[in-house]
């Protein structure tokens, strides 16, 4: 099986997780929608800024945070009160890019609940789910880790990889639900 397959199988509870808090959210509702942006940029933001760090992934698009931080400013909802999540020291970037740059096979559904909603302020904030560029990006990331012969012990640490970043992104929905409840009581 290769790297892509090992991920795919270590990680499915992680995923089915995160699918079943993500789906309860109607992207087509202002509320649901700054809650899902506001989410995805706490976890997205301090990944994007691991990855970079660790330079191995120069060919990584885009920072999607900022896609998602510009929907938040359509909305309404600043973001400069949010205290982002952070990532480890030492943890693998390839696991977290392969469940970034793999989020792009739900980006079709979620951009179709997002396009049915009628509020004009919810359709201009549409950045973040129009971007296409993990798609082009996954091809070239499937070729560079399907021919990764890694040994055992790298293929665990881009399964942690993975998995914590899965974990950051549970946390951020939480999170995010809590910042935005807090922001409306103010």
């Amino acid at each position: 099986m290769d790297l892509r397959g090992v991920l795919k199988k270590r990680t499915q509870v992680c995923h089915d997780r995160i699918d079943g808090l993500y789906s309860r959210l109607r992207l087509s509702r202002r509320e649901d929608l700054a809650h899902f942006l506001l989410a995805h940029h706490m976890a997205l933001k301090p990944m994007e800024e691991a990855i970079v760090r660790a330079g191995s992934w120069k060919d990584f698009p885009p920072d999607l945070s900022a896609l998602a931080q510009k929907d938040l400013r359509a909305l309404g909802v600043a973001v400069t009160s949010v205290t982002p999540l952070s990532v480890p020291a030492g943890a693998n970037p390839a696991g977290m890019v392969y469940v970034i740059a793999g989020s792009h096979f739900g980006s079709a559904v979620l951009r179709t609940r997002w396009r049915k909603s009628d509020d004009p302020v919810v359709l201009k904030a549409g950045a973040y789910l129009s971007s296409d560029c993990m798609r082009r990006y996954w091809r070239a990331f499937s070729k560079k880790i399907g021919n990764d012969d890694s040994d055992a012990s790298l293929l665990d640490d881009i399964v942690k990889g993975a998995v914590l970043a899965f974990g950051m992104f549970e946390c951020a929905y939480h999170e995010a639900q809590a910042q935005l409840v807090s922001s409306m009581d103010r």
